[in-house]
């Protein structure tokens, strides 16, 4: 695992002591993954603290995760909450414990402990980023994630792939979507501005995330000398994705905050009616639930948009 060299092991577990580091994972039917986010960390540094929220599997991952990581803290949810309100339990208590930082990490996903050291390291350098990634690649580190790369522009890429020399530890990519399977959180930015919306039960909410933090002054950062594996490269998604991820972006442009009201209305009938052109059987399904989830959304919409720490 390529790790930034601007401290040393050493340097960087000094550097710790003065931190409180949160890695918070959602679990659901995760007994094949597990191991290999929670082996690294839970063998890592000090300071690190791993809370893990089960969103009730039914195979053996809370009992693994009780079984082989006993100092690991457990949350076992009594039914699946959805992957950004999980989360929220673990923002919550980041903050009511003290925490400075949330890392969040996806149940396929892993990083070393003293990669997640470099980003505070980083991120301390640069106040005023709510959210950096580290660059996400397939297991064996040859493969930019490929729906992370679309969070990349052009000029990172081309230095990642081709010429492998970065001049800067942190890019900013403001008003890109940063995908959550590896987030480093500074828990003053979530006091603020708060958690995932409950418009979101799965994908969306991470996209919304990133635009709440623009909305209030907060930047998006990418810091590329960094690795950290998402593990999905030979993964088959299924097929009800690509139409769920239809209502999804209808519900992404309704909720995005950065755009006036009456923009966002018309961002969301532009999508609209590239749905009806081209996939008209799923439109009127998906006008049903848009309309019947629509006052709750726009509820959360202004919600999102106040400094207190919204559905945190």
């Amino acid at each position: 695992m390529l790790v930034w060299n601007g401290l040393s092991d050493i340097l960087i577990r000094n550097y710790l002591d003065a931190q409180k580091i949160l890695v918070v994972i959602v679990t659901f039917n995760g007994a094949d993954y597990i191991d290999a986010p929670m082996g690294r960390l839970c063998n890592g540094l000090e300071n690190i603290d791993l809370l893990v929220v089960d969103n009730n599997s039914d195979d053996n991952t809370a009992k693994i995760i009780k079984e082989k990581y006993p100092s690991v803290r457990l949350i076992s949810n009594d039914n699946n909450i959805g992957f950004g309100q999980a989360n929220n339990i673990g923002l919550r208590y980041a903050i009511e414990k003290g925490y400075d930082y949330v890392y969040l990490l996806n149940q396929d996903a892993w990083i070393e402990p003293t990669a997640i050291a470099t980003l505070v390291e980083i991120a301390e350098k640069h106040p005023d980023y709510g959210i950096i990634s580290p660059m996400q690649v397939y297991a064996g580190e040859r493969k930019i994630d490929k729906v992370f790369s679309q969070s990349l522009p052009k000029e990172l890429k081309d230095d990642f792939i081709i010429h492998g020399n970065l001049p800067e530890d942190l890019y900013n990519v403001s008003g890109r979507t940063l995908q959550a399977a590896h987030w480093l959180l500074r828990c003053d930015a979530l006091r603020k501005v708060g958690g995932f919306s409950p418009t979101f039960f799965h994908w969306g909410e991470d996209s919304n995330l990133c635009r709440r933090m623009e909305f209030h002054g907060c930047a998006l950062g990418i810091a590329p000398k960094i690795l950290a594996v998402h593990n999905r490269e030979n993964r088959n998604e299924r097929p009800e994705k690509n139409y769920h991820l239809r209502l999804v972006s209808w519900l992404e442009a309704i909720s995005d905050p950065t755009r006036k009201k009456s923009k966002a209305i018309k961002r969301t009938l532009v999508l609209m009616s590239d749905c009806l052109i081209y996939r008209p059987t799923w439109f009127l399904p998906l006008l049903f639930k848009f309309i019947k989830s629509l006052p709750a959304t726009l509820k959360n919409r202004k919600l999102s948009m106040q400094d207190n720490g919204a559905f945190l």
